[in-house]
């Protein structure tokens, strides 16, 4: 094993060693003072590629800054996402996806196993989940996909 002294002296004698400039105080902020975050629930039908458009953003672009960040998260709480805004002005946002989590798997509902032609779908924040067969809804206002789906099944049986 190599001696202490050894590991601290790893720059080569051939490059030159760059002096480090300390940070000053003042570039360091809170970042609740720099930035604002966002959240964002978005509209039945929206995907999360669509708020990487920037005419997505067009009625609401205004409000933002650089650096703001934006939490994404549809009706249905399916994924969650965090953007970055790199570029904006009065008519659209320029952002990059920072973080991205897919939740649907959390719901517990395996929908793979319902007979054909069934399905669950979220209807929106007033019918909440349902349960269809075809385009007809059996019933809705689960508050669960896995309410849903649970309550299909037992149906079916």
């Amino acid at each position: 094993m190599a001696a202490k002294d050894d590991l601290l002296d790893i720059t080569p004698e051939d490059t030159p060693v760059r002096e480090l400039k300390p940070l000053q105080n003042t570039e360091l902020v809170v970042a609740e003072a720099h930035r604002v975050q966002f959240h964002v629930r978005l509209p039945a039908g929206a995907t999360l590629d669509d708020t990487l458009v920037p005419d997505f953003w067009k009625l609401s672009a205004h409000r933002f800054h650089i650096s703001d960040l934006i939490e994404v998260e549809p009706l249905d709480q399916s994924f969650w996402a965090l953007l970055l805004v790199r570029e904006c002005n009065r008519e659209h946002a320029k952002v990059a996806l920072l973080q991205h989590v897919e939740l649907t798997s959390l719901y517990g509902a395996n929908v793979d196993d319902l007979p054909l032609g069934h399905s669950v779908s979220f209807m929106g924040p007033k019918r909440l989940w349902a349960a269809m067969h075809g385009t007809t809804i059996l019933k809705h206002s689960f508050s669960t996909k896995t309410d849903a789906v649970e309550w299909l099944k037992s149906t079916l049986r």
